[in-house]
């Protein structure tokens, strides 16, 4: 069996949220995949035994791939990922015996609707990333315009403070006029 793509390529990942959980996807070569341990974790599963199946299937191990991709700190870190359209062949072999039984509803919910909103997701940011806007384009642009309003905001403030120490420098030189004009 050929092991997962040895070659780690750079992408552009978006977290997204699916009812109470987060997954990331990205758009790599005009293929949609999505970040295999996120869910993993979610459905409460070994992620060593997940990987390991992942490498031994004769499918999988061909389709998924390791992407570098930006962590918290600005790091860069491999991350498993598998495309959209072969997520819920992996679901379906999941066996629910190995769901802890207070999970099993959530990963019924995952096998029901996890592909459908993916596939969605991941066709609307290729949609984007065909009329030239990236996802990481919007986010800058996000993040200027947030520094923007937090700049706007901490200037207002400064000026109330300025407002307000003129009044209470006023008020403090009052008893000196008294006093110089007796």
């Amino acid at each position: 069996m050929k092991k997962t793509s040895a070659e780690l390529v750079f992408c552009d990942p978006r977290e997204i949220r699916f009812y109470e959980e987060t997954l990331i996807i990205t758009s790599v070569d005009a293929t949609g995949y999505v970040a295999l341990r996120p869910i993993v974790e979610a459905l409460g599963l070994d992620w060593n035994a997940q990987y390991r199946q992942i490498q031994r299937h004769e499918i999988f191990s061909t389709k998924a791939r390791s992407f570098l991709m930006p962590d918290a700190n600005g790091r860069q870190r491999k991350m498993l990922f598998l495309p959209i359209d072969f997520l819920s062949g992996w679901l379906f072999r999941i066996n629910p015996d190995k769901v802890r039984p207070e999970l099993l509803d959530k990963f019924i919910r995952y096998r029901k609707e996890c592909f459908t909103f993916l596939r969605r997701e991941s066709q609307a940011e290729m949609a984007l990333v065909d009329r030239g806007v990236s996802h990481s384009s919007i986010a800058v642009l996000e993040q200027i315009r947030q520094m923007g309003l937090t700049i706007a905001h901490e200037a207002e403030q400064q000026i109330q403070r300025e407002q307000r120490l003129r009044v209470v420098e006023g008020s403090l030189h009052m008893p000196y006029r008294m006093l110089k004009a007796k």
